[in-house]
């Protein structure tokens, strides 16, 4: 029986635990350029939609950062598209 116990403990430990590492390694190694870098998890949990918006995050990023290098700035128009929201729940 206490075999069985420590087996599952593992079994629900690496479940758990290998999403969140993912999710911070891939954070971690965000150097500002590389945009593309988006989670895809499949966990039926709450780090899928942490996962979610990690990637939307980015999305929004690559809208300011593309603008900021052709001189349009920080300009808000098509941002509530990319990330799902609108301006009024977006903080600029």
């Amino acid at each position: 029986m206490a075999v069985v116990a420590v087996v599952l403990s593992i079994y629900f430990s690496k479940r758990f635990t290998s999403p969140i590492r993912e999710i911070s390694e891939e954070m971690t190694q965000f150097d500002g350029n590389d945009f593309s870098r988006l989670i895809e998890l499949n966990t039926n949990t709450e780090l899928d939609q942490i996962g979610h918006s990690y990637n939307k995050m980015l999305k929004i990023l690559r809208i300011f950062w593309q603008r900021s290098k052709t001189g349009r700035g920080a300009q808000t128009d098509g941002v509530e598209h990319a990330s799902g929201t609108d301006q009024s729940t977006f903080p600029l």
